[in-house]
C-alpha cells in the first residue's frame, strides 16, 4: 500500500498544481477581458478615425531626421495610414502604420572598409530601402561606398496587450528619431488624456509623449543640444578614421619602401 499512497499523493500534488495555474490562466484572462480590452478597443476606435481623417485631410505638417552618414534630413511628409488589428473580438494587437516620404533619393559617400559597414547595419535596423556601390583599391580592399537611400521613412505605432503581465505596450518606431521607443502602461494609465496625446504625437502634431512637461524653448534647446551632440560623435568618428586611413597608407608606405630596399640588397 506505500506505492499507491506515494502515488496517490504525486497524483493530488500535480493536480492542485494544475488547478492552480489553470486558476492563475483564468484570472488573468478576466483581467484582460474586464480592463485591457476596452482600453484596446477605445484605441482602436480613435485610430482608425484618425487615419481616416489624415488620409484625407494630408496636412502638410514637414518631418525631420537626422540620418548618421548623412546629416539633416529635412521636409518629409507623413501619410498613407494604415490601421491593422489581430482581431475585433479578441484583440491583442493593434498596428497603425505610415509613411514619411521626401522628394529626392539621398546619395552620400563614406570612406573607409569599417565605416563602410557600420553604415549598412545602421540603415538595415532604420527599415530604410537602400543600397550602396563601393569603390576598391588595387587590393580589391572597400576604400569608399556611396550610398543610395529611398526617400521613405516607415513609421509604426504597435498596441499590445500583455497578458501575462496584466498591461499595456506601446511601441513607437521611427518617430523622433530612427529606431523603437517602448512604454509600458496599466490599463487604467491609457486613458482618455493619454490616447489624445499620443494621438497627437503620432499625428506629428505635438513632440512630445509621456515626457515631463517643459515650455517649447526648453524642448528645442534640448533637440538642439542633441543634434549638435550628435554632429560632434560624427565629427570626431570621422577624424578618428581620416587618422586610422593615414596609419594604414603610412604603414603600407613603409612596407613598401621595405621591400623596395630588401630588392636592392638581392
Amino acid at each position: 500500500m506505500g506505492f499507491l499512497d506515494d502515488l496517490r499523493r504525486e497524483a493530488e500534488q500535480r493536480r492542485n498544481e494544475e488547478a492552480s495555474v489553470a486558476a492563475q490562466r483564468a484570472a488573468r484572462e478576466a483581467f484582460y477581458r474586464s480592463d485591457i480590452l476596452p482600453r484596446m478597443e477605445a484605441a482602436y476606435r480613435l485610430f482608425a478615425q484618425l487615419a481616416e481623417h489624415l488620409n484625407y485631410l494630408r496636412p502638410e505638417q514637414p518631418v525631420n531626421y537626422t540620418l548618421r552618414g548623412y546629416g539633416e534630413w529635412r521636409g518629409l511628409r507623413q501619410e498613407n495610414y494604415e490601421l491593422q488589428v489581430d482581431s475585433r473580438q479578441n484583440m491583442r494587437q493593434l498596428v497603425l502604420r505610415a509613411e514619411c516620404r521626401g522628394e529626392e533619393e539621398l546619395v552620400f559617400t563614406v570612406e573607409g572598409h569599417k565605416a563602410i559597414q557600420r553604415q549598412v547595419d545602421y540603415l538595415n535596423g532604420t527599415g530604410l530601402s537602400f543600397h550602396y556601390r563601393e569603390r576598391r583599391d588595387e587590393r580589391m580592399n572597400a576604400e569608399a561606398a556611396e550610398f543610395i537611400v529611398k526617400p521613405l521613412v516607415p513609421v509604426s505605432l504597435t498596441m499590445e496587450a500583455d497578458i501575462e503581465e496584466g498591461r499595456i505596450v506601446i511601441a513607437l518606431r521611427n518617430f523622433e528619431d530612427f529606431g523603437s521607443r517602448r512604454y509600458f502602461l496599466e490599463p487604467g494609465k491609457l486613458d482618455e488624456a493619454v490616447l489624445d496625446q499620443l494621438a497627437r504625437y503620432v499625428a506629428r502634431d505635438s513632440d512630445r509623449f509621456l515626457q515631463d512637461d517643459v515650455d517649447a524653448q526648453t524642448r528645442a534647446a534640448l533637440q538642439a543640444k542633441l543634434r549638435e551632440e550628435a554632429a560632434q560623435r560624427q565629427r570626431e568618428l570621422a577624424e578618428s578614421e581620416a587618422r586610422a586611413r593615414a596609419a594604414e597608407s603610412a604603414a603600407a608606405g613603409r612596407k613598401s619602401l621595405l621591400g623596395g630596399l630588401l630588392k636592392k640588397g638581392d
